[in-house]
């Protein structure tokens, strides 16, 4: 699922806040004033890695550039992601038998084994804590994992 696009305004907004100044300061506290790549002291900046916890940020999810390796920075991801795009523009123009083969996943296989464990716990729980309704779930856990490993066995073998 896609977030949302940024609001420039109010990002910008967010950068004149209190709250992005004790940030920026507790940052500098941490790591010093320092480009943390080429260790410049010069035209410093905060580097947000991600926008993913914009306004609500943890310190790891920041670097200290300068404007330089902000700016190199912000130019490689820019590329990264032309990148991508032309590849997936590739991919959707190719003809169909050039095209990667979409394997699926199938996890039916994977249910028999819920089940088992769901059967195994309601067992437990009956055997040690005598509770009757743990007897009945691990009756019909066991009913319901012999027909899902019936069930799976037969889907593997077709």
């Amino acid at each position: 699922m896609r977030r949302p696009p940024l609001n420039k305004a109010k990002y910008k907004q967010y950068l004149k806040s209190e709250k992005w100044a004790e940030k920026k300061f507790e940052l500098f506290l941490l790591r010093g004033e320092k480009c943390e790549r080429c260790q410049s002291e010069t035209d410093i900046q905060v580097h947000h890695k991600t926008y993913r916890t914009i306004f609500n940020e943890d310190l790891e999810d920041l670097e200290i550039l300068c404007s330089n390796c902000h700016k190199a920075e912000h130019d490689a991801k820019d590329l990264r992601k032309k990148q991508e795009e032309d590849r997936w523009m590739a991919l959707r123009d190719a003809p169909k038998e050039y095209r990667p083969v979409q394997q699926s996943v199938d996890n039916s296989s994977a249910l028999p084994g819920i089940f088992f464990l769901l059967f195994i716990i309601s067992w437990l729980l009956f055997v040690f804590f005598h509770i009757e309704i743990c007897g009945i779930i691990c009756g019909v856990m066991f009913f319901i994992f012999i027909i899902g490993y019936a069930f799976s066995r037969g889907r593997r073998h077709r």
